[in-house]
């Protein structure tokens, strides 16, 4: 039977890990219906202290986050995202330690990056895609590593500015060493112990018949598992919580219905970077994709990014990078998803097993790049140089190599032949050697052609004195 977003939204309110305390509101609510729950955070002790989960995403929440999370707050989840929320980050948020999950992404938030939230080590995913950040993402003061858990984080369309700290990559311990920092394949969920209060089976009795091991989708993100025998009696049962969050990768959006723990991602697009792209990127050997595209990115691409083995999604596209392409990057066998579009690359395109494998649209708007997919040579004219005629590209029309051969070739030759043809002492020098040899040649052959004759003589004489 279909269930109202309002009747779920009680349901929420009644679960334990979704415990809400009633008070004045602390954030507005539009529409009739679209309601969520009366209040989202207490400053008492009792408000948010025990509350594990906070989960609005998409309604349509207006105004500030006010309120305090108060010290031990318990959350794990707080996902805010697709709202209309204004204002920005509540420095107390710092006092949820345990906090994994922070979903503020598609709303008005603005302000600078969080870096008041440092002390959260456990923290393993970051939205704050599609707000009004800006500033740069260098924190400062910071000796300790800074989120190691970190598995996806998503800056993209906001004003973020400055360089990309080479630090900000170097800590991400968990998309150093994921795959064998989790030997077992699993998700994000945690557990809210057994025989939880009978509020839950309302939840099950609404949504229907709910065998052991089913899972719940409450409908706004996350779901709550409930698993053991006889579910519906009351007995032997564990709640969980398992979460959810949107991506884009490959140019696609994605909802991960469940986050795998070994599943790490970065998106910086759409801001305003300078800068080189740190070589400490190529440290993330278990990063599966990476967008740093839509920014004001300089220098070259580093080699070091073809150390990220099972990378899977790169895009670089429109920025200001320049020079060649690495030949690293036709190393990486699992890519299959590559965008250098529109920047300033030359060179010939790198062959390998995978590059050539993606179309053309992976390396237009790059004038001084050429090779397959794309043309054999540059398909675009350069531009005309002040005096009017044609510039070209060193490395595009001239092989150096053959050049410096032929060049050394001629020399060689040259030093050679020039003083034989213009110096009399040369001739000499270089002529008497080689007549004498010449003479030794001719003498050997004049005797052996003697010997020979005087042998075949002997022969016609003995030949008569028989007959």
């Amino acid at each position: 039977m279909a269930i109202s977003k309002a009747v779920i939204a009680s349901l929420l309110v009644s679960l334990l890990i979704f415990h809400l305390v009633e008070a004045d509101n602390e954030i507005a609510i539009r529409g009739d219906g679209s309601g969520v729950a009366r209040s989202l955070l207490q400053e008492t002790d009792k408000g948010t202290a025990n509350l594990n989960v906070l989960n609005l995403q998409n309604n349509q929440l207006i105004g500030k986050i006010t309120g305090t999370f108060p010290e031990g707050c318990a959350l794990r989840t707080l996902d805010l995202n697709a709202n209309c929320l204004e204002g920005q980050v509540p420095k107390s948020l710092a006092n949820c330690a345990n906090a994994e999950v922070l979903n503020l992404g598609t709303n008005k938030i603005n302000g600078n990056f969080p870096c008041f939230l440092a002390n959260l080590s456990n923290l393993r995913v970051l939205v704050l895609r599609s707000n009004k950040f800006h500033g740069n993402i260098h924190c400062s003061g910071i000796l300790n590593n800074m989120w190691p858990k970190l598995q996806i984080i998503d800056l993209a369309l906001n004003n973020f500015s400055g360089i990309l700290p080479p630090k900000f990559f170097s800590q991400r311990k968990a998309m150093m060493d994921g795959v064998n920092g989790q030997p077992n394949l699993s998700h994000l969920r945690f557990g809210m112990g057994r025989n939880i209060d009978h509020r839950v089976s309302r939840l099950v009795g609404i949504a229907g018949s709910v065998s052991a091991g089913a899972s719940v989708g409450v409908g706004v993100g996350g779901s709550v598992g409930i698993t053991g025998a006889n579910i519906n009696s009351g007995m032997h049962r564990n709640i969980y919580y398992e979460d959810s969050v949107t991506v884009i990768i490959k140019g696609l959006q994605m909802k991960l219905v469940k986050i795998l723990t070994i599943f790490t991602t970065i998106d910086f697009s759409n801001n305003s970077f300078i800068g080189k792209v740190p070589n400490t990127v190529g440290d993330l050997k278990s990063l599966y994709a990476l967008n740093l595209s839509h920014n004001a990115l300089t220098g070259s691409i580093p080699s070091s990014l073809g150390n990220l083995s099972i990378l899977e999604s790169l895009d670089l596209s429109w920025n200001k990078l320049d020079g060649r392409i690495p030949v690293t990057l036709a190393s990486l066998t699992f890519l299959s998803f590559l965008n250098l579009s529109y920047n300033q690359l030359t060179g010939m395109i790198p062959r390998g097993p995978q590059l050539q494998t993606f179309s053309k649209t992976s390396f237009e708007g790059n004038k001084g790049l050429w090779g397959p997919p794309l043309t054999t040579k540059e398909a675009e004219p350069a531009p005309p140089t002040l005096n009017g005629t044609q510039s070209y590209a060193e490395e595009d029309e001239i092989n150096w190599v053959y050049i410096i051969a032929t060049l050394g070739y001629t020399l060689g030759v040259g030093v050679i032949v020039g003083p034989l043809l213009y110096s009399k002492r040369w001739r000499q020098c270089y002529y008497k050697p080689l007549d004498r040899v010449i003479v030794r040649i001719h003498h050997h052959q004049e005797q052996r052609a003697r010997n020979q004759r005087r042998r075949n003589n002997i022969n016609q004489i003995r030949r008569r004195q028989h007959h």
